[in-house]
């Protein structure tokens, strides 16, 4: 399934390690950006959301992105300044071509 470039129209930004804050100082290191992807976003809602939910109770996004084997659940993505913690990736069909990522918005 490929998904046209028009529909990936945000470039995440995909760190490792604490969440962002404001203010970086010598014992509060500025994060480590891991890579960056271009990306769709989607808020999930009605039998989708529902569905999500039974297994990650806080879920909200659904971030769409080429698959790299590399993003882990304890990783979070800085979307021009939207913050989403990664939950679950999924590569769809395991063609290595899409992922699909569960994400919980934070700031």
């Amino acid at each position: 399934m490929t998904r046209p470039l028009g529909l990936m129209r945000h470039v995440a930004e995909v760190y490792k390690g604490t969440q962002p804050r404001k203010d970086y100082t010598a014992e509060n290191e500025a994060p480590d950006l891991q890579m960056r992807m271009r990306v769709s976003i989607r808020p999930l809602s009605g039998r989708e959301l529902a569905t999500a939910r039974e297994v990650y109770p806080l879920v909200t996004h659904l971030i769409t992105g080429r698959w790299n084997q590399t993003i882990k659940p304890d990783m979070w993505l800085d979307v021009r300044g939207r913050v989403f913690q990664v939950v679950s990736v999924t590569n769809i069909d395991e063609l290595n071509h899409t992922a699909n990522i569960l994400a919980i918005e934070t700031a």
